[in-house]
């Protein structure tokens, strides 16, 4: 019998084989055209086996080793493979101020492979050639430091794009270099680089919260230099007032894995990705404290749109994170102040959906819209920045429809008002009635 369609094997696509001659000749104009930017003639000197030399000479990356005991998702490594291949490969790096080319780590790397193959040379190359190149160098080495810098670089851009994954109440990861006895496997490059990714476990501790112990997270970040320390997050009691009575100066911070699920949960539809690096954002770069009825608030922003807090409680002499809220909340100083003026209930805020992302994201508001003022004296009006169509360019990215009647709202918080002015009429005849 013959198979179906769905059951015929798949021809296999065979692997495409690294050509170092290609290879050699692409990187090769490269770097003749990157020397003519700096005005140095040494390429007028160089033949195709210089090139390729220095091409063996330059530095290469071998894949990721997952260094974290097998506690991350192969995936991850698949999107960290590629993210170490566009470090390397972006044009970013402006040479001098009067050219604005742009290049990348590779053309920096192939240049660093010709200073190792004239300071080296192969016995091909004839004594008094490498004279000639020797006398390039100075002018080379002005604009190209040793590879000290690049490791670095690398590593901090690499580290970055980790804060994309680490959050505190998890196993956090990061990269470091270290140099391969071997070479590279696929480029050929006699020397190379393997790239690492290592394990940080969450610091837990367990605290007593409404007479049960619960576990919390010391909030901290992995740091960008890759070697495996972190940077955490306190509070100056002189931030929280009277709240705090106690000795210390400081106070560490931690959060209940509770708190960061609600931050997920509430920043709908923002990628998973996105809050990560905003969350990590808002406390090592953007760190604002304030104190509203008791609790301890932290700001988080989505870029530079606020958007909630974190909330807080000074618990053991330390400052515990509970949960996050949205700036519309009831328990938040823009969300006490909207339901004030406009005399909404929690009930009727969660019913309008006003209590959710989307809504700002899919709704506009304009000056002449009757709610405009509401919004504005409360302080949520920014959120209205936040547009759709950042949301929908991600392609994971589902943005719920919550388009809102903003007539009916308006209608719903006049006959509130009707409602209260009658009541006062009411009672004022009662009492006139009782005298």
């Amino acid at each position: 019998m013959a198979r179906s369609k769905s059951r015929r094997k798949k021809k296999k696509t065979p692997p495409v084989k690294h050509s170092v001659k290609n290879a050699s000749k692409l990187k090769g104009e490269r770097l003749k055209y990157l020397l003519k930017v700096i005005d140095c003639d040494i390429h007028k000197h160089l033949n195709k086996v210089d090139l390729i030399a220095a091409y063996f000479k330059c530095y290469g990356f071998n894949r990721i080793i997952d260094a974290s005991e097998g506690r991350m998702r192969q995936a991850l490594v698949g999107f960290f493979n590629k993210a170490i291949n566009h470090v390397l490969h972006v044009k970013n790096i402006k040479l001098t101020p009067d050219n604005e080319e742009r290049f990348s780590i590779e053309d920096i790397l192939m240049v660093i492979g010709l200073v190792e193959y004239i300071n080296y040379p192969s016995k091909l190359m004839s004594a008094e050639k490498n004279e000639t190149l020797k006398r390039y160098l100075p002018q080379i080495e002005k604009y190209f430091k040793d590879l000290d810098w690049i490791v670095e670089y690398i590593v901090e851009k690499l580290n970055l794009v980790m804060m994309y994954v680490n959050v505190p109440t998890q196993n956090m990861y990061f990269f470091d270099l270290g140099i391969c006895p071997t070479g590279s496997t696929s480029n050929k490059h006699k020397l190379a680089w393997d790239c690492s990714i290592n394990t940080i476990k969450p610091q837990k501790i367990y605290v007593n919260i409404d007479q049960k112990s619960r576990p919390v997270y010391r909030l901290a970040w992995a740091q960008i230099g890759g070697n495996g320390a972190v940077d955490s997050v306190n509070v100056d009691v002189k931030q929280l007032g009277n709240l705090y009575t106690g000795k210390q100066k400081q106070l560490p911070v931690y959060i209940q894995s509770h708190a960061y699920c609600r931050l997920l949960e509430r920043n709908k539809p923002a990628a998973v990705n996105w809050v990560n690096q905003d969350f990590y954002h808002s406390f090592l770069f953007n760190f604002e404290v304030s104190i509203y009825r008791g609790k301890v608030l932290f700001t988080f922003a989505n870029g530079t749109t606020k958007v909630g807090y974190f909330v807080g409680d000074i618990i053991e002499d330390k400052v515990v994170i509970k949960t996050f809220l949205l700036m519309s909340h009831a328990s938040v100083p823009e969300g006490c102040k909207f339901q004030e003026l406009t005399g909404l209930s929690k009930y009727d805020v969660n019913y309008w959906n006003i209590d959710k992302l989307s809504t700002f994201v899919n709704n506009d508001m304009d000056e002449d819209n009757e709610l405009y003022p509401h919004f504005e004296q409360s302080g949520l009006l920014t959120l209205f920045k936040l547009q759709r169509e950042q949301y929908e360019a991600n392609p994971y990215i589902t943005v719920e429809d919550t388009h809102v009647n903003w007539e009916a709202v308006n209608a719903y918080i006049n006959s509130i008002e009707s409602e209260a002015h009658d009541s006062e009429e009411i009672l004022e005849e009662l009492e006139l009635g009782m005298g």
